[in-house]
């Protein structure tokens, strides 16, 4: 299945950054929604609720504390039908392991009432890859009768795997997370199979992830560049706190038209390219 079946195709090469706005921010043509337009759409969806087809469950990221899918979940459900009971959340501070937080993903789904029934995923960071396995069942949980994903939302996700974790494997989740391991290998030969439609997300100077990972192979994401100098030095981790994807999401979740019209390979310095390669 496509993930925006209305959609063009993206196109296969990256985009070589050549003259960029004078404060430096790359503008996405094909993501045209600014911070301002972002504030006024969130004004407007916050007093203008819309009912939501099917629950939502948000993902966590890895060894998150909790407060992050939490909020994301509250602030997408101001966002949309304003009913909390329309909203999930699954943490995992502690799982050492892609298994371990699945394992406690699942529990959120059967404890909700869940299971077997039509939902809506968001996934942050290693929340999507947490996403998709669950939804394939690649791990032996969950799987495509027991997690029914109509949509799934990955933010910053390591699909390709993880700059960082290439480099650093402080656990074995962060080897999961590696370039070429065996479960994105999985998940990839999965992948074909899936019956929801697939949204990524990412930010730009991403050095945790790397923006150029952010969507499987033989996709793209839809991406916009950070504002400010914390949000530019940390984009990875305040991808969650911008408007602007919060209200893409948003927007998405309650049948409007997208502001993202079209996926496409987020640009790059001409001096790095991305080191990820097709399997």
């Amino acid at each position: 299945m496509n993930a925006d079946p209305a959609m063009p195709d993206a196109a296969s090469t990256p985009r070589v950054v050549d003259r960029p706005a004078p404060d430096g921010t790359v503008h996405n043509p094909d993501f045209a929604l600014s911070h301002e337009l972002a504030r006024a759409e969130w004004r407007r969806m916050r007093t203008d609720h819309r009912s939501l087809p099917r629950p939502v469950l948000v993902l966590d990221g890895w060894h998150s504390p909790g407060i992050t899918a939490w909020g994301l979940a509250r602030r997408l459900c101001k966002l949309t039908s304003g009913r909390w009971s329309d909203f999930a959340w699954a943490t995992y501070p502690l799982a050492m392991s892609v298994d371990a937080a699945a394992r406690q993903a699942m529990r959120v789904v059967e404890h909700r009432g869940l299971s077997g029934r039509e939902i809506d995923l968001v996934g942050i960071s290693m929340g999507g890859i947490v996403a998709r396995a669950i939804t394939s069942g690649v791990l032996g949980l969950g799987g495509p009768e027991v997690v029914r994903a109509v949509r799934v939302f990955t933010l910053v996700s390591p699909h390709r795997g993880a700059r960082l974790a290439a480099k650093v494997r402080l656990d074995r989740a962060s080897e999961q997370l590696r370039p070429g391991s065996d479960l994105l290998r999985r998940l990839d030969e999965a992948f074909p199979a899936r019956t929801y439609d697939l949204t990524c997300l990412a930010l730009r100077r991403d050095w945790l992830v790397g923006e150029e990972n952010t969507a499987p192979f033989g996709m793209e994401p839809y991406w916009l560049d950070p504002v400010g100098f914390v949000p530019r030095m940390l984009s990875h981790f305040a991808s969650i706190y911008d408007r602007r994807l919060q209200v893409e999401i948003a927007r998405r979740l309650r049948g409007e038209p997208p502001f993202a019209t079209r996926a496409s390979p987020p640009p790059v310095q001409p001096a790095r390219r991305s080191s990820s390669s097709s399997p």
